[in-house]
């Protein structure tokens, strides 16, 4: 329950710990009401409610006018979450009909003052006691029905809050489509714009952003945009799915509802390592790759285990590294603890190599300024690393021709066998070219080139 001077939440005591203002009886006994009647939603008892003012009224009656004021009260469930709304109340705040009501029961039993008007004591004449008599049934008769016509107004006007103009006019939701979030995750959906009468007179305090369930979702207001456009996020708690809406703070305007579905974890129940029975080299790697079910799996994070680390290493992106012959199991586990494993070897006679190659020119004879070459180990072209087994026989072989209309060409080869030093340490092979001028002054002079292949192991 709130003060109804300062607006802060307060116990049970008959004033506010914060301003000091008297807690007033209409508040608490609506506050009892609301508590017996429970939740409308899921009729938990555990409800508060917020009491607002929303305007006054002025009501004549023959005897006068009476000043009221409009009051809305408007419930919370703390349980499920749902707001409603209770009957508006009009209570006067200039007068009231206490007195009234006073007076009425002082003479509700009449006899006591037939008695000391008649009574063989009293001295007055039988025309002063008769009409005492009357005047007092006038009085009476009088004080009873202006109670009771007041009475009747004010129940009457009960709910005239209901029928009161507020600012605002419509509420324009961005989006009409359903909401789809994870438990844990905030979305920023859209905007929603506040059609009003008169936008000077509009606040932020006079819309209120609703979830039906706040233990499923959240929805709250981020900031606005040219005053009436308001931006919101949704926040998921929990599995489920509930409805998100705005309403004006009077309770008179409310917009289309939007769905809200929140998705709890998804957990993987089955992994497949799609690299399954491999063979590596020494010095090679690869990428392992998992594939999760089900595919849509909230966490797909993985952790990698290799039974055996002197044979292949993997790091924690699932890069495979052969580090020496042998074999061993290769283990990928998810976060809940879902596990598949394959066996990868090693073959310990074959070893991937970094492969640099590099040419260079040996003479200074004025021959030929532009080159194209070809260069293969064992028929392929070079690239950055080559894969060599112990004992294996290479063949390196280079061509260089010259780029002109009659172009000069040179070519050579050679053969190297692998020996276990060079298959452990590395090594280098080296060839020179040579290519003569077929034509012109220089005819039969030649340009030399040396040829260099330098294998390091990973």
């Amino acid at each position: 329950m709130k003060c109804q001077n300062c607006g802060a939440e307060i116990g049970k005591g008959q004033f506010c710990q914060y301003c000091g203002s008297r807690i007033s009886f209409d508040m608490r006994r609506e506050q009892e009401q609301l508590n017996m009647a429970g939740c409308p939603s899921c009729g938990s008892s555990n409800v508060a409610f917020r009491r607002e003012k929303e305007g006054e009224v002025t009501k004549r009656y023959k005897t006068g006018s009476v000043n009221q004021s409009v009051f809305v009260t408007t419930g919370i469930c703390k349980d499920c979450g749902y707001t409603w709304q209770t009957d508006r109340s009009v209570n006067a705040v200039e007068k009231n009909n206490t007195v009234w009501w006073v007076l009425g029961w002082i003479f509700f039993f009449p006899a006591p003052v037939m008695i000391l008007i008649w009574r063989k004591k009293n001295t007055w004449s039988t025309k002063v006691k008769i009409l005492a008599t009357a005047a007092f049934w006038v009085l009476f008769f009088f004080i009873s029905a202006r109670a009771k016509l007041t009475d009747v107004e004010s129940k009457n006007n009960s709910s005239i809050g209901n029928n009161a103009q507020t600012n605002i006019t419509e509420f324009d939701l961005m989006r009409d489509d359903d909401i789809e979030i994870k438990v844990g995750e905030k979305k920023s959906p859209g905007w929603v714009k506040v059609k009003v009468n008169k936008t000077s007179d509009f606040s932020i305090d006079d819309v209120v952003f609703i979830s039906e369930n706040t233990d499923i979702a959240e929805v709250n207001l981020t900031h606005t945009a040219l005053s009436t456009y308001l931006y919101f996020e949704v926040i998921g708690v929990g599995a489920g799915e509930t409805f998100i809406y705005v309403k004006s703070s009077d309770g008179s305007i409310y917009s289309e509802k939007i769905k809200v579905k929140v998705i709890g974890e998804i957990n993987v129940n089955r992994l497949e390592i799609e690299n399954s029975n491999q063979v590596f080299a020494l010095g090679e790697s690869r990428k392992l790759s998992v594939k999760f079910y089900p595919d849509n799996a909230s966490n797909k994070e993985i952790t990698w285990k290799s039974d055996d680390e002197s044979v292949v290493r993997v790091d924690e992106k699932g890069n495979a590294y052969a580090v020496s012959g042998g074999s061993t199991n290769v283990t990928a586990i998810s976060k809940n603890g879902i596990t598949d494993t394959i066996k990868i070897d090693v073959d310990g006679t074959k070893r991937v190599m970094n492969l640099l190659t590099t040419y260079s020119r040996l003479d200074n004879n004025n021959i030929g300024d532009d080159w194209n070459y070809l260069i293969t180990v064992n028929g392929d072209p070079v690239g950055k690393s080559f894969t060599i087994s112990k004992n294996q026989t290479l063949n390196f072989y280079a061509k260089f021709i010259e780029n002109d209309a009659n172009p000069d060409i040179g070519d050579n080869s050679k053969l190297y066998k692998v020996s276990d030093i060079d298959f452990n340490k590395g090594f280098s092979v080296s060839m020179i070219i040579n290519v003569a001028e077929n034509s012109g002054d220089n005819s039969g002079m030649e340009a030399s080139f040396l040829v260099i292949f330098n294998f390091a192991p990973k």
